[in-house]
């Protein structure tokens, strides 16, 4: 029997592999990739893909919940309903939440099909065959996982063990003998030559209510967790926010470990459609041709002599000279420049700088909020400026800080800015004084963009110091 098809999209991770270009208010998912699009986009085609499902289900952090719903609309799907993770603790509670989400909005006698924002798959006709064919199998009581027939010894994926073939109303799959971790290259050169292994491609079909069994049976701590979170969790329009300490109770476990590997009712479907996991750099640089010396290059870059090299330019022009076997990677804010085969580690710059508390690893130079952007323009002890944009109809959250002020130079468009219990109307040349501890907004009310520029002055100036007392986009 087949089930009703509830997509969700785990969107929740901070794509650390990739940076500079990838940061935790932007990460990977939302990336400009080569070729214009991105990751979050190709999520919404392949659902589009599957034709009459049922609404889409985001797993996401506040900070990207906007950058979710403008996705959506980029790709001309519905606004998918979100569920905002107070902070990410693994696929094990991401997937628990939804599987509760969408039993409180569908009952159980549906499935999920567990898609993450980190493939390219094509073509999609064979993606969507192959997805109703796991709808079956499903339809069974199986927890089915998506098998990709491996094209080389790739040591950077998990591997599933295949078992004996299985038959539902014409739909074929495999049992799963064992889950495998990411594998030496002689061990996975054996994988390849048997033909009874095939690369983790982490999508899942899960029918909800052999899900939730399970999750009871293996995992009850994760389930409690995500149990409790949605209890106790505000909605707001079609978006539920988990609440905090509940949801952090939850071990922080992979829904592999928690559940997968541990059940008995696991089958496989094997996916022939073509696969890339974007999580390094190295796979990024793959999706662009490369020229007669093996080099890759996006952007504007010049290079002599050079052999093996992936550059990505940003606004100014790359120039490379005698070198070969470097990434390099150019952000308004940040150079990387890494051997090749030590790709995988940026991983490591980017947790020295989040230990730091560096923004380079939180924010990129412009940073998108619901209402429009800001950008650093510099900063210094006690002082910061900005130049901030508002979109048309838009407004930050009427706030509060407690340590610093901040004064306003309206430069563009015309604004209604409130501060405490003054309204006032605003337009290109007017000052406005914040003071510290005064609750402020502004709103544009005009047709074309609201720019200003915004100096804060004060001991302590992060972007944690914000207290929301009302909000249009949920914050609050």
């Amino acid at each position: 029997m087949t089930q009703r098809i509830v997509p969700v999209i785990l969107c929740g991770g901070a794509g650390s592999r990739l940076w500079p270009l990838s940061r935790d208010t932007f990460p990977k998912p939302f990336v400009t990739l080569p070729d214009g699009t991105t990751l979050i986009g190709h999520a919404f085609a392949r659902i589009a893909a599957l034709g009459a499902v049922l609404p889409t289900l985001v797993v996401t952090q506040k900070d990207h919940a906007h950058l979710v719903t403008r996705a959506a609309s980029e790709a001309g799907v519905a606004a998918p309903g979100a569920i905002i993770e107070p902070m990410a603790r693994n696929t094990a509670a991401a997937v628990a939440s939804a599987a509760l989400r969408a039993k409180q909005l569908h009952g159980d006698d549906v499935a999920l099909l567990v898609l993450t924002a980190d493939h390219l798959i094509a073509p999609l006709s064979r993606f969507a065959e192959i997805a109703h064919a796991a709808t079956t199998l499903a339809g069974t009581s199986r927890l089915v996982t998506f098998g990709i027939q491996p094209t080389a010894p790739e040591t950077g994926y998990g591997y599933l063990e295949s078992g004996e073939a299985i038959e539902v109303a014409g739909a074929t799959g495999r049992s799963v003998r064992r889950f495998v971790e990411k594998p030496a290259l002689a061990v996975a050169q054996q994988y390849l030559a048997s033909g009874h292994y095939y690369w983790n491609s982490g999508m899942f079909l899960l029918p909800v209510g052999a899900l939730l069994a399970e999750f009871d049976r293996h995992a009850p701590e994760v389930l409690a967790a995500a149990s409790n979170a949605l209890q106790g969790a505000r909605l707001f329009n079609d978006a539920a926010h988990l609440e905090s300490s509940a949801y952090m109770a939850a071990p922080s476990i992979s829904f592999d470990y928690a559940v997968m590997e541990k059940s008995d009712c696991v089958a496989m479907v094997a996916a022939d459609f073509s696969w890339t996991d974007i999580g390094a750099w190295q796979a990024f640089a793959d999706m662009v041709p490369k020229d007669a010396y093996g080099n890759v290059t996006v952007g504007d870059v010049s290079q002599v002599d050079s052999a093996r090299t992936f550059v990505l330019a940003g606004k100014r022009m790359i120039a490379t000279l005698g070198v070969s076997d470097l990434t390099i990677v150019d952000t308004d804010d940040a150079l990387l420049v890494a051997r090749t085969d030590r790709a995988q580690d940026v991983k490591k710059i980017y947790e020295s700088l989040r230990k730091a508390g560096s923004e380079l690893a939180t924010h990129p130079l412009v940073v998108r909020r619901p209402w429009g952007t800001y950008q650093i323009i510099d900063e210094g002890v006690g002082f910061k400026s900005k130049r901030i944009t508002v979109n048309p109809g838009a407004s930050i959250s009427l706030q509060r800080h407690e340590h610093r002020a901040e004064h306003w130079t309206i430069v563009a468009g015309t604004s209604e800015v409130q501060i405490d219990d003054t309204m006032t109307r605003c337009v290109n040349g007017d000052h406005i004084h914040v003071p510290l501890g005064a609750k402020h907004r502004i709103r544009n009310i005009g047709t074309d963009d609201v720019i200003f520029i915004e100096v804060q002055t004060g001991a302590t100036l992060l972007e944690s110091d914000i207290q929301r007392f009302e909000d249009q986009y949920g914050r609050a």
